[in-house]
């Protein structure tokens, strides 16, 4: 694959990845019954009603929503911050590991896991492969 091409695509993929992130946002305002309703959904233990699981729930969203933005950020100038990006991706892929291992000590179901872990790991190899070249990216690539 064409360098330029590989950039372009990598462009495209992070603006995807860190819009769906970014949408996290939404998730930290989200009523209390939709959250206990998708807990219900995925057969997980009726969640908690305290305030530190509903802090937790609401901090991590917000999180996430951070690294959308952040994301987004990093897409605007890939030229300038292609480095970064690989190095996002593979920690992205570590995240992945780090979620699957969280989720089996804490015996959360297995399509839990599977869709978590694994997207995100996926979601971490793509940005790796789209950013891993060794020349830079040209300064002319259309996005």
């Amino acid at each position: 694959m064409k360098t330029a091409t590989r950039h372009r695509l990598l462009y495209w993929y992070l603006l995807l990845f860190g819009g769906v992130v970014f949408s996290a946002f939404f998730a930290a305002a989200m009523p209390k019954a939709w959250m206990i309703a998708t807990a219900e959904f995925f057969e997980i233990d009726s969640f908690p009603d305290h305030r530190l699981t509903w802090y937790l729930a609401r901090h991590l969203s917000v999180v996430y929503g951070m690294l959308g933005v952040a994301v987004l950020e990093l897409a605007r100038d890939l030229p300038r911050y292609r480095a970064l990006v690989l190095k996002l991706g593979w920690g992205i892929v570590v995240l992945g590991g780090l979620q699957w291992w969280v989720d089996l000590a804490t015996g959360m179901p297995a399509i839990w896991t599977y869709g978590e872990a694994i997207s995100t790991a996926a979601g971490g190899a793509v940005i790796v492969y789209l950013a891993r070249d060794s020349e830079e990216p040209p300064a002319d690539v259309d996005y």
